[in-house]
C-alpha cells in the first residue's frame, strides 16, 4: 500500500538525518510525518455523512432481459469528498457496477446500471461496498452501505406454435356435461337467482332484460389439465451450462407452462429436483408466475428416477388430463409406465433431450423413442443446437426403428 511505502521513506530519512546530522532531513522527516497523520485522519473521517439509496431495482426478469439499478449516493456532510469508490456486490452473473465519484458538501450523484441477465436464479443486488479516502491516496477506509435488493431471473419462454397433444376421446374444447360449483370459463346457461348465489355470477343484460336476477352458470372443461413433468435427477443430464441438457428442458417446461396457460388450460407442475415442486392445475397469469418461480430455482441435483415420479404422482393424471413429460432419461422404466398412462386414456406426450447431442455417449435414444411411438405416446426429440420453435413439430420425429443392436430392455 502507498502509506506503507510513504512510512519507509519517513523512517529511511529520520536515521539518515539522525546519521548526518542535517536539519533539512530532520524537517522534511517532520513534514513527512504529519501527512502521514492528517491523511490517515482524513481517512477516516472521508465516509463520515456518505450514504447509498438504491431509488429504483428490477425485481423480476427473464434470461435475456435486462436487470436495471438506478443509484443515488449522497453527502450529508459540510465537507466535499474528494473520491468515492461504489461497487455492488451482487451475485448476479456478468454484473459490472463499480464508479468513482467526487461528491460535493451537501449533494449528490445518481446513475442508472444495466445488466444483461444471462442465468436464471434468484440473485441479489447490493448492498455496496463504498471506499474513500485521502487526497494523496495513501490510505484507504471502505464500508458495506446500502439496501440488499432480491432479484428473480426467470427462465426465457420461446413459442411453440406446432407442439400438439395427442387427439384424445374429449377435444380441448369439449365439456364434461356437470354443473361447476366454481366460476370457469365455461359459462353455458343462465337460470334465475337463488338465495346464496355469488353476485359476480350475475349475467346483468339477462337480469335488465327479464326485470328480475339471473346468474350464469358453468361447466368444468375436463381436457383442460394439462400436466408437466420436468425431470431433474442428477444422474441423466448432460451437457455444460448454458448448453446442457437441464436449461433446454427448464425452458421447454416454461414455455410449454405459457402455451396453454394462454390456452386458458389449467396446467400443472411436477419437478424433483434439489427441492420437489408439485403445483396443482390451475389457469392464468397467477399460475404461469408460480410455474416460472419454481423453474427459475429449479437445479437438476434430484435422486429420484423419472419413473419414481411417475408413480406417486400417478393417480392425479386422470382420463381427461393430459400429461408432457420431459427428460434426458432413457432407461425403459419410465417409457413403459407412460405408455400404461396412454392405454388408460391419458393423453401423453414425451420431449426426448437426446444426451448424446450434449457429449455424453448413450446408443439408447432410438430404443427409448421407438418403445415410447410403439406405446402411443406422442414423442418429440430436441438435440442441442435445435431452435426450440421449429423442432418440436407434430411429426418431430420420424419415428423410424431404432438404429441401435441394444434392446431397451438391457437399459432397464
Amino acid at each position: 500500500m502507498r502509506w506503507t511505502a510513504a512510512l519507509i521513506i519517513l523512517v529511511a530519512v529520520a536515521l539518515y538525518g539522525m546519521a548526518t546530522g542535517y536539519g533539512l532531513l530532520f524537517r522534511l522527516a517532520y513534514v513527512l510525518g504529519g501527512v502521514l497523520l492528517v491523511s490517515w485522519v482524513w481517512s477516516r473521517f472521508s465516509l463520515r455523512g456518505v450514504e447509498v439509496e438504491l431509488a429504483q431495482a428490477t425485481r423480476e426478469t427473464e434470461v435475456g432481459g435486462w436487470a436495471e439499478e438506478r443509484l443515488r449516493v449522497r453527502n450529508t456532510s459540510p465537507l466535499p469528498k474528494t473520491w468515492v469508490e461504489v461497487q455492488d456486490q451482487t451475485d448476479l452473473p456478468g454484473h459490472r457496477g463499480g464508479k468513482v465519484v467526487g461528491l460535493p458538501q451537501r449533494d449528490f450523484r445518481a446513475w442508472k446500471l444495466r445488466t444483461q441477465c444471462l442465468q436464471r436464479g434468484k440473485f441479489t443486488l447490493g448492498p455496496f461496498t463504498v471506499a474513500s479516502g485521502d487526497p494523496f491516496g495513501l490510505f484507504r477506509y471502505s464500508r458495506t452501505l446500502g439496501p440488499r435488493h432480491p432479484l428473480l431471473v426467470y427462465p426465457k419462454t420461446v413459442p411453440l406454435p406446432h407442439f400438439e397433444l395427442p387427439p384424445g376421446e374429449l377435444a380441448g374444447e369439449a365439456r364434461l356435461r356437470r354443473r361447476a360449483p366454481q366460476v370457469t370459463p365455461n359459462a353455458v346457461t343462465v337460470r334465475e337467482y337463488i338465495q346464496g348465489d355469488s353476485f359476480n355470477r350475475v349475467h346483468w343484460l339477462t337480469t335488465a332484460r327479464m326485470g328480475q336476477l339471473m346468474v350464469k352458470e358453468f361447466e368444468l372443461d375436463p381436457a383442460s389439465n394439462v400436466w408437466i413433468v420436468l425431470d431433474l435427477q442428477q444422474d441423466v443430464h448432460a451437457g455444460d451450462p448454458p448448453e446442457n441438457t437441464e436449461e433446454y428442458a427448464v425452458t421447454l417446461a416454461a414455455s410449454l407452462a405459457r402455451k396453454y396457460l394462454d390456452l386458458n388450460r389449467g396446467v400443472g407442475f411436477i419437478a424433483y429436483g434439489a427441492e420437489a415442486h408439485v403445483l396443482k392445475p390451475e389457469r392464468g397469469a397467477g399460475q404461469l408466475q408460480q410455474v416460472l418461480q419454481a423453474l427459475a430455482e429449479a437445479k437438476a441435483q434430484g435422486t429420484l428416477p423419472l419413473s419414481t415420479v411417475l408413480t406417486q404422482e400417478g393417480q392425479s393424471f386422470g382420463m381427461h388430463s393430459a400429461i408432457i413429460v420431459i427428460t434426458a432419461s432413457t432407461y425403459s422404466d419410465w417409457g413403459r409406465l407412460l405408455g400404461g398412462l396412454a392405454r388408460r386414456g391419458v393423453r401423453t406426450a414425451a420431449v426426448l433431450l437426446d444426451v448424446s447431442s450434449f457429449g455424453r455417449r448413450d446408443i439408447a435414444v432410438p430404443a427409448i423413442t421407438a418403445q415410447l411411438l410403439g406405446a402411443g405416446v406422442v414423442t418429440y426429440v430436441v438435440r442441442q443446437g435445435d431452435k426450440l420453435s421449429d423442432s418440436l413439430q407434430p411429426a418431430g420425429f420420424s419415428g423410424t426403428a431404432p438404429t441401435s443392436p441394444e434392446p431397451v430392455e438391457a437399459r432397464a
